[in-house]
């Protein structure tokens, strides 16, 4: 019931530190170094200039503006939308490559070279390769509607849109792995701290463990509370749930980003599905599992019941059959099965 699933390797992560430069020798600023002021303010701002840019419903307030070359391909002006999506924009000019990292997403690129990288696939051609216009890169429309994922583009009339699909953070929920277990060893880095995991009941060797970089956007919390906690709470020894990627580097042990992190320091997480359900003397409890390895949880008068949203559900609402996620005392009877108290069910 404990489980570390696997997910597909997409890309290598970035645990290095990077020199962030501008790609001419002065800084090219957007009304402020804030991606998130590069949207206007009034929708209507600038929608009948020339060759306007939106992103996800709001129209970019920048002078740079998208262009068609003599074979159809449009070009745009990459630093400007990626920032606007969140991607951190790293040249490198001593070569003129760039990075467009947001994690788990890590694109490179060169100038006047038709290969795009996305994580750890093989560069790949898009039909056209950037170029540089007046100190600014543009690049082809494709590279974010056929190389990254979980982006749609058009273009109507004048009006160039780049939205991001309705399912992309689904989608990129449903690649994230999971692990259940110790942190072994936590590294201060660059971006933030590495802790190194381990499936909890295994030994520490690299095929159970893997290497978690927590950065600013990880989402570390008490699963009980659902108090917001500090990655300096974060200590050796702790017991935690996490979820990480959907990319895993490619080494021994593996390396991905931390999503989300749940300290539980004093409690068991157990998953799995309501085998049975029983009341005694106005006591319910539910087996998940079966008899011979599941655990039998006790829902008291303090057990928290809530569906995925998190949601609070009536006791009424737990049936045999449902998969749930029990956060549980560690304290358990000895018998068959073990008795535990449930401190918190998720309905799955």
């Amino acid at each position: 019931m404990k489980k570390f699933l696997s997910t597909v390797i997409i890309g290598t992560l970035l645990t290095t530190s990077l020199p962030v430069l501008a790609e001419s020798p002065e800084p090219v600023l957007y009304n402020g170094s804030n991606h998130s002021e590069l949207i206007a303010q009034n929708p209507q701002s600038n929608e009948h200039s020339t060759n306007a840019i939106r992103i996800n419903q709001g129209l970019l307030d920048t002078s740079l503006t998208w262009y068609t070359t003599e074979h159809g391909d449009v070009l745009i002006p990459l630093r400007v939308i990626a920032e606007a999506l969140g991607y951190e924009v790293i040249w490198h000019g001593e070569n003129q490559s760039i990075e467009l990292v947001r994690l788990p997403h890590w694109v490179t690129l060169s100038i006047g070279e038709d290969q795009y990288g996305f994580g750890k696939m093989a560069p790949q051609p898009l039909g056209v390769a950037p170029v540089l216009r007046e100190n600014h890169t543009y690049v082809p429309l494709s590279l974010f509607t056929q190389l990254i994922p979980g982006y749609e583009g058009k273009v109507e009339g004048n009006i160039l849109s780049i939205t991001a699909e309705e399912n992309n953070q689904e989608a990129e929920a449903s690649q994230l792995g999971e692990i259940y277990g110790t942190i072994n060893k936590l590294t201060s880095t660059n971006h933030g701290i590495s802790l190194e995991v381990v499936q909890d009941g295994k030994e520490a060797m690299p095929e159970n463990t893997i290497i978690l970089h927590v950065s600013d956007e990880t989402v570390i919390l008490n699963p009980i509370t659902g108090e917001s906690l500090s990655s300096s709470k974060l200590q050796e020894g702790d017991l935690i749930r996490a979820s990480y990627g959907p990319a895993v580097a490619l080494s021994m042990p593996p390396q991905s980003a931390a999503v989300r992190i749940e300290v539980l320091q004093e409690v068991g997480f157990t998953t799995g599905t309501i085998g049975e359900i029983h009341e005694t003397d106005g006591i319910t409890s539910i087996l998940v599992g079966d008899l011979t390895k599941g655990i039998q949880f006790t829902i008291g008068k303090e057990t928290i019941i809530v569906d995925q949203d998190d949601k609070v559900l009536p006791i009424s609402s737990l049936s045999k059959d449902m998969k749930v996620d029990v956060y549980h005392s560690l304290a358990m009877t000895k018998s068959l099965p073990p008795i535990a108290n449930a401190y918190k069910v998720v309905v799955k």
